[in-house]
C-alpha cells in the first residue's frame, strides 16, 4: 500500500478534489501557457492522490511528467519535486513500468536524503519496496521497506509506520514467514489504535484478508474484503486496491464452487485494469491465474466464457455490488 491520505477527512478532501478537477485542469493549461513552472509542480503534489485514488493514471502521468520535464532543479522546488518523482513513480509502478518507476523513485530518495527530510526519503524507499515486490523479489522489498520503518520510527509518523508495517507483512508471507507476518499485522493494528480518528483500518484489514486467503481461511478473507470495499467505497472502486479486492472475492468464490460469480468478479477487475493500465503484477499473478483455471474447468470453456464478458460488461458500482451482495449470501 502506498497511500499519501488518511484519517476522516479523506473522503471530503477527495470529493472536493473530484469537484474542482475541471478547475484545476484549467489552472494547469494557464500554468503551462504562463510558463509557471514553479507553481506547476506544487499543483502536481497536491493533485496526485486524486488521479491515483480515482483512477486518472493515465491523465496523471502524462501531468506529472510535463511538471517534471519544466520545473527547474533548484532548492525552492525540491521537496515538491521529490513528491512529484514519487507519484510519478507509483503511476508507472501501477501500469508495469517498473524500470522507469523506480527511476523516479530513487531520485525522490536522493532529495528527501539531500533535503534531509526524513518523511520524503522514506516515502521513497516504501515505493521501492513496493517495486520489489511487485517484480517478485520479496527480500529485497523487506530490505527497502525495513529501511523506511526505521526512518519512520525516528521522525515518529505514526501513520506511516502503520503502512509501512502492513507492508511488511504481506512481504513477509510471500518469503513464508507466517509468524513474521502476523506480528507485524498485530504490530499494526496497535499503531492504528493510538491515531485519532484513523482512517488506516482498511490497511489492517487488507493485511488479515490476504494472509487468510493464502493460509486457506476463505470464510474469513471473504469478510476482511468485503470491509475493505465498504469502508474505501469512496475512490477504491476506481484504485487498485479496490480491484485487488474484487480480484480477491473472486478467489474465495472460485474455491467455494460458485464459479459463474468467480467469472464475472475476474471479468469484471479484468475491464477495469485495461481501462487504468494496470495490469496484474507479476506477485498476483498465480493466485488469480489458479482461480480461473477453477472457474473454467467447473463451469466449461463456454459458460465460463460467457459469464468472463458478461463480467466485463459491469460498471465499477454494479461489480462492487455484486461482490458485497453475492459474498455476503454465499458466506451466511
Amino acid at each position: 500500500m502506498d497511500w499519501p491520505l488518511d484519517g476522516p477527512e479523506e473522503s471530503l478532501w477527495l470529493s472536493r478534489l473530484e469537484d474542482e478537477h475541471d478547475n484545476v485542469r484549467d489552472v494547469f493549461a494557464w500554468v503551462e501557457a504562463q510558463d509557471e513552472a514553479e507553481v506547476g509542480v506544487r499543483l502536481a503534489a497536491a493533485m496526485w492522490p486524486l488521479w491515483y485514488a480515482h483512477g486518472y493514471l493515465h491523465e496523471g502521468r502524462a501531468r506529472l511528467e510535463r511538471q517534471l520535464a519544466a520545473v527547474p532543479h533548484d532548492e525552492e522546488s525540491f521537496r515538491a519535486r521529490a513528491i512529484v518523482l514519487r507519484a510519478h513513480g507509483i503511476m508507472r509502478a501501477i501500469g508495469g513500468d517498473f524500470d522507469r518507476a523506480s527511476a523516479s523513485m530513487r531520485e525522490s530518495l536522493a532529495l528527501g536524503q539531500r533535503l534531509g527530510d526524513r518523511k520524503v526519503a522514506a516515502a521513497a524507499l516504501n515505493s521501492l519496496g513496493l517495486v520489489a515486490a511487485r517484480r517478485n523479489d520479496p527480500s529485497r522489498a523487506e530490505f527497502l521497506i525495513e529501511a523506511a520503518l526505521r526512518l519512520a520510527r525516528e521522525s515518529g509518523d505514526a501513520r506511516a509506520i502503520a503502512m509501512f508495517l502492513s507492508n511488511l507483512s504481506t512481504v513477509a508471507r510471500a518469503r513464508g514467514h507466517r509468524e513474521r507476518a502476523i506480528a507485524r499485522a498485530v504490530e499494526q493494528i496497535a499503531v492504528l489504535q493510538t491515531i485519532p480518528g484513523s482512517g488506516g483500518l482498511y490497511l489492517a484489514l487488507e493485511t488479515v484478508a490476504y494472509a487468510a486467503l493464502d493460509d486457506g481461511a476463505d470464510v474469513l478473507a471473504g469478510f476482511m474484503l468485503r470491509e475493505v470495499l465498504s469502508l474505501r467505497t469512496s475512490g477504491i472502486s476506481r484504485t487498485e486496491e479496490g480491484i485487488e479486492a474484487l480480484e480477491g472475492l473472486a478467489v474465495v468464490a472460485a474455491r467455494g464452487k460458485r464459479p459463474t460469480h468467480a467469472a464475472r468478479l475476474i471479468g469484471a477487475a479484468m475491464a477495469m485494469r485495461a481501462k487504468l493500465g494496470a495490469p496484474v503484477p507479476p506477485s498476483g499473478w498465480a493466485r488469480l491465474h489458479n482461480a480461473l483455471t477453477r472457474a473454467r474447468t467447473d463451469l466449461g470453456a463456454e459458460a465460463f466464457g460467457e459469464a468472463l464478458a458478461s463480467g466485463r460488461l459491469l460498471s465499477i458500482e454494479e461489480a462492487i455490488a455484486e461482490a458485497l451482495a453475492s459474498s455476503a449470501s454465499a458466506s451466511s
